[in-house]
């Protein structure tokens, strides 16, 4: 056998596999399409809408029937049709203007009468059945599908597989995947729910629960804050529902299957919509401001400022001072946080005049009752600190210390950094980046 004799064999094998899958074999040798309980009637110029929808359909596991695809080769569509429509159970048909100028689509809609079958009609434009069709169709009750079919998908699914149910069909509750390909898309779309759910703690702990880590903060929600675990909750719940919404099916509830793995449109959409969710709320997170953050301030510090109280005098001038800087303490404490007494630490290194350092002023937020705070020194030689202590309800929220250091002649500016922090005692700590004290600062003469 040559190559091109085994290449022609082949193809006639999977044409004939192809055709195995959708015809069955009668006793007199004629190939005909296996019945199914939908039949889709429609004008031509709707084609694309109801193959949309007889897909949708039939990935759900609803069989349908439909020309030209399901008419036997060589066939006359005059004797399948008639055939096709006796053996149905429901008919849908989609209603355009196109559909009421059809012959064929009233001979079908003509044919379901004669054989009693239940018609669904689903309109693809704003129009109203005419002439025989519309009292063919008058006691019957239309889906509105228009201007696209693609978000009335779910509708025409429940209603068709509603018809079916009344007329003593069983329906199939499984869609066309298999079933190791029906596991791969709940496992895809259960996981994707968790990493909804995880990016909205997160957000939610660093906008309220800033100082409590993550795996905390749901157990401080169910004491201080249930409306927290609802909105945690209200993410799988709406997963689930959706999937219940789309299937109509409680035992299909859970699977989440067919919720981001179809190929239909309105899967698609429901996959953007859930990359948008997942965008916002990591960018949300992203620019959400630390608990402490520090940052230097060119500007010279306002002495006249009524909303700051001078809590600290100016160090002692034994050392002739050449230039200073200026920097900014600001902590966001987050109204769910455990209440207690806190304390905001700022601490300064090198802190000893050999390396050029030395805290000068605090001015602080006149809202935390504070009125004076005195710099330790654990070692001259190596950082020194301020400890600012505050309940919560007076450091809750946001709140400004603003710090001067020294800069001497002497100095020899080597990674002086100034550091700060916030802790509720004992636990709950959060420190800020540190910031470099530049050496443009210094003075150089």
């Amino acid at each position: 056998m040559t190559v091109s004799a085994g290449r022609e064999v082949a193809a006639a094998t999977g044409r004939i596999l192809f055709h195995s899958r959708l015809y069955a074999v009668n006793p007199r040798l004629e190939l005909r399409r296996v019945p199914a309980p939908v039949f889709i009637s429609y004008a031509s110029p709707d084609l694309d809408s109801a193959i949309t929808a007889r897909d949708d359909l039939e990935t759900d596991g609803v069989e349908c029937w439909m020309a030209p695809r399901d008419v036997p080769p060589g066939a006359d569509f005059a004797e399948v049709i008639p055939a096709a429509i006796a053996e149905a159970t429901v008919v849908v048909l989609f209603l355009s203007a196109a559909a009421n100028a059809s012959d064929n689509v009233r001979r079908e809609a003509h044919l379901a009468l004669r054989h009693k079958l239940p018609i669904l009609p689903v309109r693809l434009e704003d129009v109203q059945p005419e002439g025989a069709l519309g009292f063919m169709l008058a006691d019957a009750q239309w889906i509105d599908a228009f201007p696209r079919v693609a978000p009335s998908l779910g509708r025409i699914r429940h209603e068709t597989r509603s018809l079916l149910e009344r007329a003593g069909k069983k329906v199939a509750t499984t869609t066309g995947r298999t079933r190791f390909q029906r596991i791969l898309a709940g496992a895809a779309a259960w996981s994707t729910v968790a990493i909804v759910t995880l990016l909205l703690l997160v957000w939610i702990q660093r906008t309220w629960f800033n100082l409590v880590p993550v795996v905390s903060v749901v157990f401080l929600a169910a004491r201080e804050a249930p409306l927290v675990l609802l909105a945690l909750a209200g993410v799988p719940a709406l997963a689930i529902a959706t999937q219940f919404w789309l299937h109509r099916d409680v035992r299909r509830a859970l699977s989440l299957d067919a919720l981001l793995g179809l190929g239909d449109t309105g899967a698609r959409v429901r996959l953007a919509g859930t990359g948008v969710i997942v965008g916002l709320l990591v960018s949300a997170i992203s620019v959400a401001p630390p608990a402490v953050a520090i940052h230097l301030e060119h500007a010279p510090i306002d002495r006249n400022n009524p909303a700051f109280t001078r809590a600290l005098a100016a160090p002692l001038r034994n050392y002739l001072s050449q230039c200073r800087s200026h920097y900014v303490v600001t902590t966001r404490v987050g109204r769910l946080n455990p209440p207690g007494e806190y304390v905001v630490r700022i601490a300064l290194a090198p802190y000893a005049t050999r390396d050029g350092i030395e805290f000068g002023d605090l001015l602080v937020d006149a809202r935390l009752g504070l009125t004076q705070a005195d710099p330790i020194a654990d070692d001259q030689r190596k950082s020194g600190y301020v400890d600012l202590k505050a309940p919560f309800n007076l450091i809750v929220g946001e709140r400004i210390v603003r710090v001067q250091t020294t800069h001497y002649r002497d100095a020899a500016p080597n990674t002086s950094q100034i550091m700060a922090s916030i802790a509720l005692t004992d636990h709950s700590r959060a420190d800020a980046s540190p910031q470099s004290i530049p050496q443009s600062v210094f003075c150089t003469d």
